[in-house]
């Protein structure tokens, strides 16, 4: 396996914090963890709430084994994911119904994330890679900000939700027969489960790297 590790560093890290996630929650009764995904869920379905939208997403990151936070600092990203050299910066932008385009101010401000995260979050190096990207329900984006947009991706609010569905789908067939921290056999398994689901950070740079802000309906 150590040729693979070489590559991806960064998935045994996140198996290791999601044994922590379930160990908190408990692995005998089942109410905590579907309450938690529930919360999680219908948090990242919200388009009426920013705010409730931003928790849900702090807390799936969390759930999956990234390092997840958030601030209301002017700036700052809406959520962060990270884990090893690798940070996902996320501008959310989902109190819409979608029909206005994605503004330049919001593409500014995810541009400028890998900045504010630099200065404000620890342990991020010189080596860490960002990956920016827009949440939002709307297909269209003014052509200013297309101009520029430094490599922000854009994933749509809808096709989030579902990879959000997929991913917790996953962590509850993994939670099924988690026999505790440091199994190898089972350490193995859910690597592969990330990998083929596409929840670790190479995957989700693969996926973003296919979807630019520039691909949406340029507008004005």
């Amino acid at each position: 396996m150590g040729h693979v590790e070489d590559q991806d560093p960064y998935t045994p890290v996140l198996i290791e914090r999601l044994e922590f996630e379930l160990n908190k929650m408990g692995t005998t009764n089942d109410r905590k963890f579907e309450n938690r995904v529930n919360e999680i869920l219908s948090g990242l379905a919200d388009q009426t709430d920013s705010k409730r939208f931003e928790r849900a997403h702090v807390d799936l990151g969390r759930l999956l084994g990234y390092n997840a936070d958030n601030t209301d600092e002017d700036g700052g990203p809406d959520p962060w994911w990270i884990v090893g050299d690798f940070c996902l910066t996320a501008e959310d932008y989902t109190e819409t119904d979608g029909k206005k385009p994605i503004s330049l101010y919001k593409v500014r401000q995810a541009n400028d994330h890998p900045t504010w995260i630099s200065k404000k979050v620890p342990g991020i190096s010189e080596n860490t890679e960002f990956v920016r990207v827009i949440i939002s329900p709307s297909n269209s984006v003014e052509s200013a900000a297309v101009t520029i947009a430094r490599d922000v991706a854009y994933w749509n609010q809808e096709s989030f939700v579902k990879w959000a569905h997929e991913s917790i789908a996953v962590i509850r067939r993994l939670r099924l027969d988690f026999p505790g921290e440091g199994d190898e056999m089972w350490r193995e398994k859910a690597i592969i489960a990330y990998r083929e689901n596409g929840m670790d950070p190479l995957s989700i740079k693969e996926r973003l790297k296919m979807s630019p802000i520039s691909s949406l309906t340029i507008l004005g």
